[in-house]
Parts: structure tokens; C-alpha cells; sequence
């Protein structure tokens, strides 16, 4: 991923026609975490192979780059599950925007309302405070990417802070010695 990544092309024999023409090569560690994330979409002819493409080792790269953490291997899992859903819940929510044949901004403004128009109702008073920041004038096309503001969010509160070299470790896991 550092230094000038690789690019393919990439053709189908049997139907005899090519499916994309910048396809980056993700065969590194980094590249593999990476993939899409930071990319609000791909151009026509591109994509990202990821290399190799299988689900077991993409866990065994995912649980390489954990490996420094001081996560116990289960909650080293379940971060890859969880972080898979998020990405793979953001994926489906971009292909039915583009069904919808509307823009981000469309798109969030049309489940804004819909969510609204349920909170106007008086049913869900937790829901009417969450939305009353956005009813106030909150846009959240103004915000900073809702990708990149989840994925942060995620990781924040799945991975444990980095701690110092020299920091004692109790022998209490997640807990910290004087």
C-alpha cells in the first residue's frame, strides 16, 4: 500500500470482454485492511482485488494486524465481525441509494424525514430527542463523512488505547498498574 501500488486489468475469457481496466492490487497486510475504506465510490472501470481473496485468510491478515493489541483473541473476533457488518451495512446502504437513483444528500434526507415523520407520532420520545439536533439545523451533509465518522467511531471504541512501551501491564486483563 505504501510506495506506488499496483494496478490490472481484468477479462473475462468466456464472454470474451474486459469487466475493468484500474483494478489496485491489495497484497499487503495494509492493503488487505484497507480495501475500500476512505473511497466514497469506484470509478466504472475500476476496483480493488484483494489478494488473497478468501474469508479465512483475510481474518488470519486482520488478526496479524491485531496482534499488537492487548485484546483477548475472542474480542480480537468479534472486532472483525463487528467491523465486517458495519462496512458490509454501509455497502447495502449505498447500492439501495443508488436504486433509489439519488444522491447522498437525497438519500439521508429522505430517511431524515421518514424517521421525523415516526418521531411526530409521540411514540418513540427517545428517538424524537436523538432527531431534534438534525430538526434544529443540524445538516449532515456538512458533517465529515458518515463512513469514515462510524468506521472512526468503531474502532475507537473496539480497540483498547495504545499504551506506552515502558507502561507496567497488571496481570488483570484491561486493567492498568500504577
Amino acid at each position: 500500500m505504501f510506495g506506488k501500488q499496483r494496478h490490472v486489468f481484468v477479462y473475462n475469457k468466456t464472454r470474451e470482454t474486459f469487466l475493468a481496466f484500474r483494478v489496485a492490487v491489495a497484497d499487503s497486510i495494509l492493503g488487505r485492511l484497507v480495501g475500500l475504506l476512505g473511497r466514497k465510490s469506484l470509478a466504472p472501470d475500476s476496483g480493488v482485488w484483494i489478494v488473497p481473496s478468501n474469508a479465512v485468510a483475510f481474518i488470519e491478515q486482520v488478526l496479524a494486524a491485531l496482534a499488537g493489541t492487548d485484546l483477548p483473541g475472542p474480542a480480537k473476533l468479534e472486532t472483525i465481525g463487528l467491523f465486517n457488518g458495519a462496512v458490509r451495512l454501509f455497502a447495502q446502504m449505498e447500492i439501495n441509494q443508488q436504486r433509489a437513483g439519488q444522491d447522498t444528500a437525497q438519500w439521508q434526507g429522505s430517511l431524515i424525514g421518514y424517521l421525523l415523520q415516526i418521531a411526530a407520532a409521540g411514540q418513540h420520545p427517545h428517538l424524537a430527542a436523538a432527531l431534534a439536533g438534525l430538526a434544529a439545523g443540524g445538516d449532515p451533509g456538512e458533517q465529515e463523512p458518515m463512513f469514515d465518522r462510524a468506521m472512526t467511531r468503531i474502532l475507537t471504541g473496539l480497540l483498547p488505547p495504545v499504551r506506552p512501551a515502558d507502561e507496567a501491564v497488571s496481570e488483570t486483563p484491561g486493567l492498568m498498574r500504577d
